[in-house]
């Protein structure tokens, strides 16, 4: 079926419904024409199934930016695309599964694609993603921190830094924050007590137990829903074998993940060490508490000790090297993780930690994510 017809079904008065009809209908004849087909006839490359898979699920956010992969079983690898969403700027089928990146507009509800095999016509897989065109707002409490310069680290690992001015999360960003602006059901935490008609629950606890990439995905999501910001922070790629990779523009307004340096900096807060951790810190205990329930630090910060363990841009490494990103002025870490260690900054320790793992000094490191795991957000300050 040529695709200039169903464009035209798309775009006439019978809408979406005629591109599924017509995607049906193409299936139904193919069907009937591979059981007519002697099989000593049949093309050297004949393709059983083209199947078509967006890589980041059935939702994308608006302005931003999809891939489908077209799975194609046979010995030809080759698809043709069609893609139905106006206003939309396709991309090109890049690598020999078929990757298509389609990027969105402010308009649009659902972009639809078909891929057909480039040998036998008459195999096609359809895709369809919804985009999210939500525009109400939402802001996360922040503090202002002025740059300087102090000493990183104890001991061996000691070493004066210097940072421009940022702002950070005045808290943990909560399990009612994280499902606001994620839109996750359910609450992935593992403290997690669903709110009732006389109870928020635990919605005003730190959320826990996600990733380092959910982290930076929130961080993505806040910036959309955040009118002040024009610029994300990060760019995330994904592979369909679960990799991905997250690139950082350290000028952009968008919210990220602090930098390890950013982030004890701050936790410090131009202090010494709390003589008595049991004032600052949720720790050596079960669960995590409702934000906000200890001392705050002389910056205005709170849980900076304890709650959740936070992460860090930074990749983990056991000591400091000045030919890091930034050296000694706004240091980002490592260019790349240690070969046997592949994990990112944890700090500030949480609920079941010891208080001598809440300092603002004690590092630690993880590669997936945790039950006592969080984080807060920064921007940078202009």
């Amino acid at each position: 079926m040529k695709h200039g017809f169903l464009k035209g079904l798309l775009f006439g008065p019978l809408g979406m419904a005629a591109i599924f009809a017509a995607i049906f209908f193409m299936t139904f004849t193919a069907c009937q024409q591979d059981e007519e087909k002697d099989s000593p006839s049949a093309p050297s490359a004949v393709i059983n199934q083209v199947i078509v898979t967006p890589a980041f699920g059935g939702t994308v956010d608006k302005g931003s930016s999809t891939r489908f992969y077209a799975y194609v079983s046979g010995t030809d690898q080759s698809v043709s695309w069609s893609i139905y969403a106006p206003g939309s700027s396709p991309g090109t089928a890049i690598d020999s599964t078929g990757l298509l990146t389609v990027s969105t507009n402010e308009t649009l509800n659902t972009i639809i694609v078909i891929a057909t095999s480039t040998v036998d016509s008459t195999k096609s897989g359809l895709g369809s993603v919804t985009v999210d065109n939500t525009t109400d707002t939402f802001t996360i409490s922040m503090e202002a921190i002025a740059g300087g310069t102090f000493t990183m680290g104890e001991e061996v690992n000691a070493h004066p830094v210097s940072l421009g001015s940022f702002k950070i999360g005045t808290y943990e960003v909560t399990q009612g924050e994280y499902i606001s602006v994620m839109r996750t059901i359910p609450n992935p935490s593992i403290n997690n007590t669903p709110p009732t008609a006389g109870s928020s629950g635990t919605m005003n606890h730190p959320v826990e137990n996600v990733s380092w990439l959910d982290a930076v995905k929130f961080c993505n999501k806040l910036s959309q829903r955040d009118p002040a910001v024009y610029n994300q922070a990060y760019t995330i790629t994904e592979y369909p074998n679960g990799t991905y990779t997250v690139t950082c523009n350290w000028n952009a307004d968008g919210y990220r993940l602090p930098t390890e340096a950013e982030w004890e900096y701050a936790c410090r807060a131009g202090a010494s060490e709390p003589s008595d951790y049991t004032t600052v810190a949720v720790c050596d205990t079960t669960e995590t508490a409702e934000k906000g329930s200890k001392d705050p630090n002389a910056w205005g910060l709170y849980d900076m000790h304890g709650n959740v363990k936070e992460w860090c841009w930074d990749w983990y490494r056991d000591f400091f090297d000045s030919s890091d990103g930034g050296g000694y002025s706004n240091p980002t870490g490592p260019a790349g993780p240690q070969t046997f260690n592949p994990s990112r900054v944890l700090r500030g320790g949480g609920y079941n930690s010891s208080p001598e793992n809440c300092s603002s000094f004690y590092r630690d490191n993880n590669g997936n994510s945790g039950g006592n795991i969080g984080f807060r957000v920064v921007k940078t300050s202009y």
